[in-house]
């Protein structure tokens, strides 16, 4: 059997309702897919610009703020980490002490 003489499968409860719409062509924020570059009004390029410049108030961090806050992220990584192990140690010599 072809692939070209098969026959397109019809449903009898099909309203033509899009459920979700899987279209992001035209979705903003989605700068990961970019297909087609289509063109925009120019008042939106203007707004477009506008919200940019707001987004990024903020001048750069120097290096011993981006140190600090590397270092405070590392502490808290090992702290949650140590918890969890604590806590399977804990279940461990529950279970341990349950059924000696």
């Amino acid at each position: 059997m072809n692939r070209k003489s098969k026959k397109k499968k019809t449903y009898n409860d099909d309203d033509g309702r899009v459920i979700a719409n899987m279209d992001f062509e035209y979705e903003p924020g989605l700068k990961w897919f970019a297909p087609l570059k289509r063109e925009r009004p120019k008042a939106e390029k203007e707004s477009e610009k506008k919200n940019e410049v707001d987004m990024n108030p903020q001048p750069p961090l120097s290096r011993k703020e981006t140190f600090i806050i590397m270092r405070s992220a590392l502490l808290a990584g090992l702290v949650i980490g140590t918890v969890f192990i604590l806590i399977y140690f804990l279940v461990i010599l529950f279970f341990y002490l349950l059924w000696s």
